[in-house]
Formats: C-alpha cells, sequence, structure tokens
C-alpha cells in the first residue's frame, strides 16, 4: 500500500520503496507459517512413500518385468491385428523361409500394394507390381535369370520412389508378422535394411542378407557415370506409354527394359507448366541433342582438319582444348618476354 498510509503496529513490513509498502497481517502471516511446515510434512511424507515404493518394487523386480514383457506382446499381437484387418484385399500371410547357410536374400511379392497408400483411399487404382529378388534355396519353378540387383529408371512422378517404399514396407511387415498387401509373399528374413546413408556405411556394415535401396543412385556424378551404371546394372524399368503431345500415360508397371527417355517435357506439362513454355523448352532440348549429336560424329584428320570418314581421331573435348589454349597463350608470353629481354641486352 502508498507509504503515506499508517497500519497497525502488529503488521509485519515484507518491504518497501519509496512510494509503496508491503506488509503481512498477523492472521495472514500464521496461515503462511502453517502452509510452510504442511508443506514440509507433505514432503516428508512422500519421500517417506517413495523409498517404500522403490523397496517393493526392486523385492517383486523380476515379475513386474515378466508383467510388462506380457502386456507389450499382448498390445503388439492386437495392433497387428487390428492393422491386418485394415489392409483391404487382397492380403496374405507371409512365408518366412528358414535360411540354409550363408546363401544370399531371397524376397518375392506377388501384386504387391503399397499399404499407406491403400488404407488412407488417395489411390484406388492403384497399380500392384511384382517384385522378385534374389535365389530361392532349392527351389525349381522361379525366375531363369533371378536378379539380386534391380535398376530403375523412368521419368519423374513415374512411381519410382513409391515402389521403393513399398518394398521397404512389405519387408518390415512380414517381420514383424503382420499380413501383407499383396496376393503371395515369401521372404528370407533380412538382418539389415539401408536407406538414404552414405556408400562407405553400406560397404562397411552390409551383408549378403541385407537389404539396400537407394535412390537416385550416382546423382552428382557425370552423364557418362550414370550411364556405365546403367549398362552394368540392366535389369528392370518403368516404362510409359506416349497418348498424344505433352501427356504420358503412366503404366506403373515394373517390366524389363531400360526406359528410352525421361519425358520430362511430359511431366512438366502434366504438373501445370505453361504449354508454351514446355513447347520453347522442347525445342531447345532438341537442338541441345542436335548439337551434341553432331560434336560426337565430327571427326578431322591431323593433315588438313577436314573430315575423313576412314580417320577415327574426334574433336578433343571442350575442356581439353580450353586448357590448351591457356597453356599456348601462356608459353607465347612467356616467348615474348624472353625476347625482349634478349633486344634489351
Amino acid at each position: 500500500m502508498p507509504a503515506t498510509i499508517k497500519v497497525p503496529s502488529d503488521y509485519f513490513r515484507l518491504s518497501a520503496t519509496e512510494a509503496v509498502n508491503r506488509y503481512w497481517s498477523p492472521e495472514l502471516r500464521d496461515k503462511v507459517q502453517e502452509h510452510a511446515e504442511a508443506m514440509e510434512t507433505k514432503s516428508m511424507a512422500l519421500n517417506g512413500y517413495q523409498q517404500c515404493l522403490y523397496t517393493r518394487f526392486d523385492r517383486h523386480c523380476g515379475l513386474l518385468m515378466k508383467a510388462v514383457a506380457v502386456v507389450a506382446e499382448l498390445d503388439c499381437l492386437l495392433v497387428l491385428s487390428v492393422a491386418s484387418t485394415s489392409l483391404g484385399s487382397p492380403t496374405s500371410r507371409p512365408t518366412i523361409l528358414e535360411r540354409n547357410g550363408d546363401a544370399g536374400g531371397y524376397i518375392e511379392f506377388r501384386q504387391l500394394r503399397h499399404p499407406c497408400v491403400v488404407i488412407s483411399g488417395s489411390a484406388a487404382d492403384f497399380v500392384a507390381n511384382d517384385i522378385v529378388l534374389g535365389r530361392q534355396h532349392g527351389a525349381v519353378n522361379q525366375d531363369s535369370d533371378p536378379a539380386s540387383m534391380v535398376l530403375q529408371t523412368g521419368p519423374n512422378m513415374g512411381g519410382k520412389s513409391a515402389l521403393l517404399r513399398q518394398l521397404c514396407l512389405g519387408v518390415i511387415l512380414a517381420q514383424l508378422g503382420c499380413y501383407i498387401l499383396a496376393e503371395s509373399a515369401t521372404i528370407l528374413p533380412v538382418d539389415r535394411l539401408f536407406t538414404r546413408i552414405e556408400t562407405s556405411t553400406i560397404l562397411r556394415y552390409a551383408t549378403p542378407q541385407s537389404l539396400v535401396l537407394l535412390e537416385e543412385l550416382g546423382r552428382g556424378t557425370s552423364t557418362h557415370d550414370g550411364e556405365a551404371v546403367s549398362h552394368i546394372c540392366d535389369r528392370c524399368t518403368w516404362r510409359v506409354l506416349s497418348t498424344r503431345k505433352s501427356r504420358v500415360t503412366f503404366l506403373y508397371r515394373l517390366q524389363r527394359g531400360v526406359a528410352s527417355k525421361s519425358h520430362g517435357m511430359n511431366v512438366a506439362a502434366m504438373a501445370g507448366v505453361p504449354i508454351p513454355i514446355v513447347q520453347r523448352a522442347s525445342a531447345v532440348a532438341a537442338k541441345f541433342e542436335l548439337r551434341l549429336k553432331q560434336r560426337q560424329l565430327t571427326k578431322v584428320t591431323p593433315q588438313s582438319g577436314l573430315a575423313d570418314d576412314n580417320d577415327d581421331v574426334h574433336l578433343a573435348p571442350l575442356s581439353i582444348q580450353s586448357d590448351f589454349a591457356n597453356l599456348l597463350h601462356m608459353a607465347t608470353l612467356q616467348t615474348d618476354r624472353s625476347q625482349a629481354s634478349n633486344g634489351g641486352d
């Protein structure tokens, strides 16, 4: 209250400034003291109860841990049951094969679908795919050329990432004991699953029983490196069917072969890029492609510099020509300086 106001003599002043003072009345002071004593009594009681509780828990720790494990297992089984009944159809119970020695992995999904897309109802017409990796030990009726590695090629928005994700989810759900959104599922247990990590980690920790999924393999390297990887790992691809100009229809079907082109202009038109810009970009891309082909086909002879059908000498790459021109220029400057120095002497 303001410092100018007088208070009873039995009021206890807590603090003061030039303008105001803070007081406790005798009744309030007694209540505060009672509250502090009650809180101290409560703290002592809780500490004693806590020590008693910990002692009893330690005495029955083994029994309580077993109860927790049983409840956790029951919870997992209920979750898997609810998830399996929510997947829709067709679903299948995965077959988990027993591993025979150090044999590699084996994964076979028939008409596999993505559970998240199907459950959300965002893609009623989702296209299922067959995925087979590795060789099943002792099996007779299987692919004549089983692949332990699959390389996907194809345009943007073609479904490549969706296939990788649904493969990962299929393997994880199968090893969890859940039903799979597929007509049939057969796998050998996978010890590790690698995604979106450095290649050095894969090389250090991956085993023949590991599943490795890399997206945009070779990104950041040259086009020739990507072509080399594609040539060596040619297995499977996404195929697209062109229907009319600036439009493509994605089949989302995994088939053998290599995608002939990226269909970038078609995808740009489907994504809403204005048609005049797409047409202009197509024309510019065609010119770039023509220049590249002409540059690759150009040949010269050392004597005349004219093209010769029987000569295998190609033009050097532009980077090498630039380096050579720079070195020649530096050598010319050095020669001119030497001649000027000799003339001055």
